[in-house]
Formats: C-alpha cells, structure tokens, sequence
C-alpha cells in the first residue's frame, strides 16, 4: 500500500492530480484538476464534455505553464 499523506516543504514540489466528472442536462462534463500540496491551490485545470488523455495533459501543461515549477517535481495521481 502506498503512503497517502503527502507533504512538501515548498510550492510546486508536488502536486496532486484528481478527476471527475459533472452531470448536466446537456450532458457529463469532465473536470481534471492539479492542487499544490504545499499551498492547497489549484494550480491547473480542464474540463471537457469527453473523458480523453487530453483532458489530463491539458490541465497538466496549464499548471507547468502558469507555475513553471522546477526540476524533481512530484504529481501523484490514482490513476
């Protein structure tokens, strides 16, 4: 079983990943999302009537881009 207490000692040193979805009557959405575990802020996210690899590489490069974290981060999702 892997440890899921997860700490970091600064900003962008790891980061969760979490998915899901929201039902609409136009249909489901699909939200993926990126939290900063030091700082508890969403650092990135999609959202899409599709569940796709997109979907999650989308909110990734959203997060990198905006945070542009360094070398030897973490990102733990479940998936």
């Amino acid at each position: 079983m892997i440890n899921q207490t997860f700490k970091a000692t600064a900003p962008n040193k790891v980061w969760l990943g979490d998915m899901t979805y929201i039902p609409t009557k136009e249909g489901t959405l699909y939200l993926a999302v990126n939290i900063d575990v030091f700082s508890r802020k969403i650092v990135g996210w999609s959202m899409s009537s599709r569940m796709q690899d997109k979907l999650v590489i989308d909110c990734f490069l959203q997060a990198s881009g905006k945070e542009q974290p360094q070398s030897g981060l973490i990102v733990h999702t479940d998936q």
